[in-house]
């Protein structure tokens, strides 16, 4: 399907703000991974919602559209906290071998302070007036204070030598009361660390929650399947609410003091409960009297509503949090669902708008984009060579759509001028394909594997794949006839040397040496390489280079690790330049040779949010707005895959962007220029999921559309 025209949204600010353009232009979408977390921030009316690949979004809840986006970088598990009162969020990443707190400014995108910690915390949370932010942990001490401005870590309360599983800081920030799995509630000064008092209460609870009503006295915590509601003055339960299938999830309104608990009923089928906290007590009401904020006139002895809040869920919810008469949850497809106040039922809140882009390549200056189920053919004038990139060269924008031959988990190689290879780490029947995407013919399938692919390479008719296993293997990319197999512990990346040795890197086990070795497909003899890094997860190479790059691990004699960049000649691999290193582990640096340059010119990312070149031995770098995935060079641009499923473009002449594009689920795309200046789309209704926002008073505004078909210029 083709489409040869395109809309321009002009961003008008009325008759007042002549010629104004916007402060951010935002596209309303939800995530494409797994919601994490979820948070709500009372004082300024604002929904955050965290994925597993870092990115935060900022959701207005009086509009429900999205205000701010935070691309952190902070791959992995991930939990988060908001200030009380701040444009402030506090990240906590958990990785295997890295746990990570972090700070930001969802307002400016500024990363205050990252703090690596020694381990994950059982707890972390905002003091009340967000002075502090504490952990507490299985260490010692059991609990840490840290400052919410600098993360510099205070003295005080380390000479608290207890385990904690819970810890609670009010809005006068001088006394921290803690919970200890023994059923101890104690209180301590924070500066002197001195008992004020301890009262014993039920042991073994989890989930505790501190209300902030009835003069914050009560609290709500779970004990196995039920929840319990504990008077912080005497340690006794006054309540309790036991549930008959079990608690999936449950959160407190803790300002009006509400409980929300979500029970399983087997079958995929949840009930909601809705617990008013009052006098002591809990009050079973109505989901309409909460998410109406319509107080229920009730006594402590009125029976459960009438009529329960069932539904069903393919999945259940990664995180489910109430706030402001509304309750979230989330789950690991990326949607964010609410309960519509006005069926009282389940209903999308946010969802992905955006066909993630997983992979792409240039043919013949078409450029191809491959997401997970359709690969898409792009023509303009704007992917030309020599071209300069303004917005008016989209206007003559073709667009072909086909199914992938290889769905799924799936990537591109550049073959020729006409063909390209998709290869796949999803384990099935053909690890790659040859494809002709004018004529959409397979011209050749690559035989099965033992395990997923890990990596592929290509030189020539060659094809060089590695399995998960470490199992790596040369075929014929025509006939998938296998030319030669090897296999080492531990392999993590390789690529060619000449056509007929490898370069291959792993990762050491205790006390071995030399994470590179060259493999010789003729005579299959492995010779080591010289190389003091531990790990090595990045080979790049090509044939008309002299030079081979490779990223790695270094662990120095203080104990810390340093990823290195090496550069080396194919004519003495022994003797290597570092040309880029930086401390810290980061194991998904990108590295990418641009073919088009005589010279030796590599560009990448370290972190996720730089970007790199360095020419010979000489280094330039770039800060990054979004959370970097893959990266390529075409013709003096860099063409960026980021983590939210958008491509940018980015000048590495100017040390600009130059536009964000978004390819939606109907074939429709969006391309935000990163000057303000206004976006392009290719269909009417894709106006709607654009949100501009100013920085005048009124801080939104919307924009005009104007429609111009080529030739053809129309309101």
């Amino acid at each position: 399907m083709k489409r040869t025209f395109f809309i321009l949204l002009s961003l008008w600010a009325g008759p007042l703000l002549p010629g104004f353009s916007a402060d951010r232009i935002l596209m309303d979408s939800g995530h494409n991974s797994s919601v994490d977390a979820l948070a709500i921030q009372q004082s300024s009316g604002h929904l955050l919602s965290a994925d597993n690949t870092g990115v935060v979004k900022v959701w207005n809840l009086e509009s429900d559209k999205l205000e701010y986006q935070l691309d952190t970088g902070a791959g992995g598990a991930v939990d988060i906290r908001v200030h009380p009162v701040k444009s402030e969020v506090a990240i906590l990443v958990n990785q295997p071998g890295d746990c990570r707190l972090s700070v930001w400014n969802w307002k400016s995108g500024r990363n205050i302070f990252t703090k690596k910690l020694r381990n994950s915390p059982i707890q972390f949370a905002y003091s009340g007036k967000g002075r502090y932010i504490f952990i507490t942990q299985v260490d010692n001490p059991g609990m840490v204070l840290i400052s919410s401005k600098d993360g510099r870590v205070y003295s005080y309360l380390k000479r608290l030598k207890k385990l904690f599983s819970f810890g609670y800081i009010g809005s006068r920030e001088t006394t921290v009361m803690t919970y200890s799995n023994s059923g101890l509630l104690a209180y301590y000064d924070i500066k002197t660390s001195s008992l004020k008092g301890e009262i014993e209460t039920r042991a073994e609870l989890s989930e505790l929650q501190v209300l902030q009503s009835s003069g914050k006295r009560y609290i709500a915590a779970r004990k196995e399947q039920d929840i319990l509601l504990i008077d912080r003055l005497n340690g006794s339960v006054t309540d309790s609410y036991a549930t008959e299938g079990g608690i999936a999830c449950w959160s407190a309104d803790t300002i009006n003091g509400t409980l929300i608990l979500m029970e399983k009923k087997g079958n995929g089928r949840y009930a909601l409960t809705f617990l008013k906290t009052r006098q002591g007590h809990f009050i079973p009401i109505p989901a309409s009297s909460y998410l109406s904020d319509n107080p229920l006139e009730a006594s402590p002895e009125e029976s459960h509503p009438s009529s329960e809040l069932t539904f069903r869920l393919a999945n259940s919810p990664r995180s489910f949090i109430c706030g402001m008469n509304r309750l979230f949850f989330s789950n690991p497809e990326g949607q964010i669902w609410q309960i519509d106040p006005a069926i009282q039922k389940p209903g999308i809140f946010k969802k992905n708008e955006v066909s993630p882009i997983q992979d792409l390549a240039f043919l013949k200056d078409k450029l191809l984009i491959l997401t997970e189920d359709t690969l898409f053919t792009l023509d303009s004038q704007f992917f030309r060579k020599a071209q300069p990139h303004t917005l008016n060269s989209l206007g003559d924008i073709t667009m072909n759509t086909q199914a992938s031959p290889l769905p799924g988990n799936s990537f591109l190689k550049f073959y020729n001028e006409e063909e390209v290879l998709l290869w796949t780490k999803d384990n099935g029947i053909h690890p790659y394909v040859l494809f002709h995407p004018e004529s959409g013919k397979i011209k050749a399938k690559g035989k099965a594997c033992q395990t997923s692919l890990k990596d592929l390479k290509l030189l020539g008719t060659q094809v060089l794949t590695l399995e998960s296993s470490g199992e790596a293997s040369l075929s014929d990319i025509h006939s998938g006839k296998r030319l030669f197999s090897f296999s080492a512990l531990g392999m993590t990346s390789l690529d060619f040397i000449d056509r007929h040795t490898l370069l291959a890197g792993k990762s050491l086990v205790q006390n071995a040496q030399n994470p590179l070795l060259t493999i010789n497909t003729l005579t299959g003899e492995i010779l080591p390489v010289k190389d003091s890094r531990f790990i090595i997860d990045n080979i790049q190479s090509t044939l008309k280079s002299q030079y081979i790059y490779a990223s790695g691990l270094l662990l120095k004699s203080d104990g810390t690790v340093e990823t290195r960049i090496t550069k080396c000649s194919k004519k003495d691999l022994n003797r290597s330049t570092t040309v880029y290193k930086r401390k810290g582990e980061w194991l998904n640096t990108i590295i990418k040779m641009n073919q088009e340059s005589k010279n030796p010119e590599i560009y990448g990312s370290m972190t996720g949010r730089d970007i790199f070149r360095i020419r010979q031995n000489r280094r330039k770098n770039w800060d990054y707005d979004k959370n970097i995935q893959n990266i390529f060079y075409h013709s003096g641009v860099i063409y960026i895959i980021n983590t939210d499923g958008s491509l940018s473009l980015f000048s590495p002449a100017s040390g600009r962007k130059i536009l964000d594009f978004y390819l939606l689920n109907k074939e429709e795309w969006i391309a935000i220029p990163a000057d303000g200046s206004p976006p392009v789309v290719n269909a009417l209704e894709t106006g709607e999921r654009i949100n501009t926002f100013s920085s005048s008073p009124s801080g939104r505004f919307k924009a005009r559309i104007k429609v111009l078909p080529p030739g053809n210029h129309q309101d």
